[in-house]
């Protein structure tokens, strides 16, 4: 794995649970890492109706440098593109990186 392979920047973010004016929980997003060097490649993509709408979902793999930290319910965020983690696999072997099972609905 060369410095070449990781040719994108992305925020790593995380969900914070906050409280508007009445109480009440508003999901947040807070930066855990806002400059992350990683891969990403479109696997695969369908289209279906939700609620009367079209929409398309891509899943994505996502490969970043070798981290701890980093579980499903996170996200990555690229150039306006939303990829929620669904499943984080760290290469244990030699500890150089780590490939997230992403999807991302538009």
């Amino acid at each position: 794995m060369h410095i070449g392979d990781f040719n994108r920047r992305a925020t790593l973010q995380a969900p914070q649970d906050g409280r508007d004016e009445e109480g009440q929980q508003l999901p947040q997003w807070v930066d855990v890492a806002p400059s992350l060097p990683c891969n990403i490649v479109a696997n695969t993509g369908r289209a279906q109706i939700v609620a009367g709408g079209d929409v398309s979902l891509v899943r994505a793999s996502i490969r970043i440098r070798w981290r701890t930290g980093v579980v499903p319910g996170m996200r990555i965020v690229h150039a306006g593109s939303i990829f929620m983690i669904k499943a984080v696999l760290p290469d244990y072997a030699t500890r150089r990186y780590v490939d997230l099972v992403c999807e991302a609905a538009t």
